[in-house]
């Protein structure tokens, strides 16, 4: 599975029980994902829709704490859903499911700001893992969806010379371990140097590479480790 920092996470549900909105027209997928979610593997109360209509009112009504929405929903996509939630309820996060020939698509959602990404293939620990992840803050992307993720030509993959070569040898260290989704502060306290000095090596790097968020430079590191042939996650 790939990590990407996000947005501040609920850390242990201080604040309250937390409430999973599942969306999804099949029945029988809604309940064992419902099963998977449950306590006592989540600390979690399931509430499970077959329309996505009735889920968006409820989603930015501030009764749940998450969504996670199939893309074929209907009668409104999941895309369209998550996007929609993207303004009405930002501080909801979203995790899309997709079937075999979603995955573009869902790739492209996660770009856009979507938390988590999956393919129904592998339901199971890896969305378990994931949601956990979301849930703490970072946003997630299933370990099959990866080499699509790899093959999008972001800044920093083309071939010829290799933009990392441009790098000081601190620079090389702290992409790496931003590859790895630590955190600035995590970072300072590993190489013992401050935050600001963190920040402008990060800079350094943005600059050199191209890149223009850490989703980026955790794919762009992704790739470094698949060409080595290392699986993220």
């Amino acid at each position: 599975m790939l990590l990407v920092p996000g947005s501040a996470g609920r850390g242990d549900f201080d604040e309250g029980p937390l409430r999973l909105l599942l969306i999804d027209r099949q029945e029988l997928f809604l309940e064992g994902l419902g099963q998977l979610l449950s306590p006592p593997r989540l600390r979690a109360a399931v509430v499970t829709a077959t329309r996505s209509d009735s889920a968006c009112r409820l989603a930015t009504s501030g009764q749940v704490g998450m969504v996670i929405c199939e893309c074929g929903a209907e009668p409104e996509s999941g895309l369209s859903l998550a996007a929609r939630l993207a303004v009405d309820a930002p501080s909801v996060p979203v995790v899309l499911l997709g079937e075999r020939g979603d995955e573009r698509r869902l790739v492209e959602a996660f770009r856009a700001g979507v938390a988590g990404i999956f393919t129904k293939a592998c339901i199971g620990e890896d969305l378990l893992r994931g949601v956990t992840a979301v849930l703490g803050g970072q946003r997630a992307m299933g370990v099959d969806l990866v080499p699509f993720a790899l093959g999008e030509g972001l800044p920093g993959s083309r071939s010829g010379d290799d933009p990392l070569d441009a790098l000081s040898p601190a620079e090389q260290r702290i992409f790496v371990m931003l590859g790895q989704a630590l955190t600035v502060a995590e970072i300072s306290a590993a190489c013992g140097l401050s935050e600001k000095t963190v920040r402008n090596h990060a800079a350094g790097i943005y600059r050199k590479m191209g890149f223009k968020n850490q989703t980026q430079v955790v794919i762009r590191a992704a790739r470094i480790g698949h060409e080595n042939g290392q699986t993220p996650g």
